[in-house]
């Protein structure tokens, strides 16, 4: 599958990022249906600690122009600003496009990928390292970074040079060139990856159904093979009943049978409520009374009131109501003389049947 047959499936979850701590994890999970390709998302934490999709898109793998298309797309939306920041899992086409579309953002690598290439090439001494490892990285003051650090030289001093070489900045969050928080891994994103585990063998189209919003207001509605878009805070619908009859749709009402909602009063207009309905007629309409028994005052009665003026028409007046050409079966403004109806005359009039 070519990546640019798939653009049109790239969506935004949100509009902007965390401008005070834009943090992004970005990874990517190949897909196992009959038409394989990659799934690619971008994700953060919110201010609770949540996880937070931005943007996702399919590709046909993962390589150097799939990351810069994502990229490119992902800051239409995302703009660099201050204190912004990519984790990644050290994949080189992810640093490229980085590169290229953000250059003045820094990548930093999640810290267990980082790790896992220590143990990779440093097996010996792996075991004694690991905990040292995580709280060296994770320390928020250097005297606490130092005194891991000289550890980790006592234990094995290739590994202090691999990581030095790698630069502190990079994986030590007391040396990070922003402030990274808490989010000193990839692990956000594997979440993402693994709540989706089971839908990887759909395809494309099913695949990303699986992919719902972040908000707890906006829901997908399948009628008659056709996707309806339910937004509960904003009582709108797809379908356009919603909004614009400021009732609940079929569609919103299987919403909030879904969400086992009992009370739908909330997510329809007062125009609809009964207390509403009783204020319309809370007034008495009294009839007119008697013309003896008017009370007029002086000013009326003095008033000299001239009929209106009226010209007749030619011609005998009509009563009846003049019919639309729809309304005829022909254009034409004969009509039979014996049954009334257009289209035939006396003559071929079959509506009565003829005496023998």
């Amino acid at each position: 599958m070519a990546r640019f047959a798939i653009e049109h499936f790239f969506t935004y979850y949100a509009k902007r990022s965390d401008k005070k701590r834009p943090v992004v994890v970005v990874d990517g999970v190949h897909l196992s249906g009959a038409y394989k390709g990659t799934f690619i998302s971008a994700s953060t934490l919110d201010r609770a600690g949540h996880i937070m999709p931005i943007a996702y898109g399919v590709v046909d793998s993962e390589n150097d122009n799939s990351w810069t298309w994502f990229f490119e797309n992902f800051r239409i939306d995302i703009e660099e600003c201050d204190s912004m920041c990519v984790i990644y899992d050290r994949y080189k086409s992810i640093i490229k496009a980085v590169s290229v579309v953000y250059p003045n953002v820094p990548h930093l690598p999640c810290i267990w990928h980082l790790w896992k290439n220590v143990c990779t090439n440093f097996r010996k001494s792996k075991d004694r390292l690991s905990d040292i490892y995580y709280a060296m990285t994770k320390a928020y003051r250097k005297d606490e970074f130092d005194f891991f650090w000289n550890q980790v030289g006592k234990i094995d001093k290739r590994v202090k040079y691999y990581l030095e070489d790698t630069g502190f900045e990079k994986w030590a969050r007391v040396y990070a060139p922003i402030n990274r928080g808490r989010m000193m891994t990839s692990n956000i994103a594997e979440c993402i990856n693994g709540k989706l585990k089971l839908a990887h063998e759909l395809p494309i189209i099913e695949f990303l159904e699986q992919v719902s919003a972040s908000s707890t207001y906006v829901y997908s509605v399948y009628d008659d093979g056709r996707k309806y878009i339910v937004c509960l805070d904003r009582r709108t619908c797809t379908c356009g009943r919603f909004q614009l009859d400021e009732i609940t749709c079929e569609h919103a009402i299987a919403v909030l049978k879904s969400k086992h909602v009992v009370d739908m009063k909330p997510y329809y207009s007062e125009f609809y409520y009964l207390e509403t309905l009783r204020k319309m007629y809370e007034k008495s309409m009294f009839p007119m009374p008697d013309k003896k028994d008017w009370i007029m005052p002086q000013e009326f009665m003095d008033e000299v009131v001239l009929p209106p003026k009226y010209k007749r028409q030619p011609e005998r007046p009509k009563k009846n109501r003049h019919k639309k050409s729809s309304e005829t079966m022909t254009s034409s403004s004969n009509c039979c003389g014996r049954c009334g109806y257009a289209g035939h005359n006396r003559r071929t009039c079959n509506f009565f049947p003829k005496k023998d």
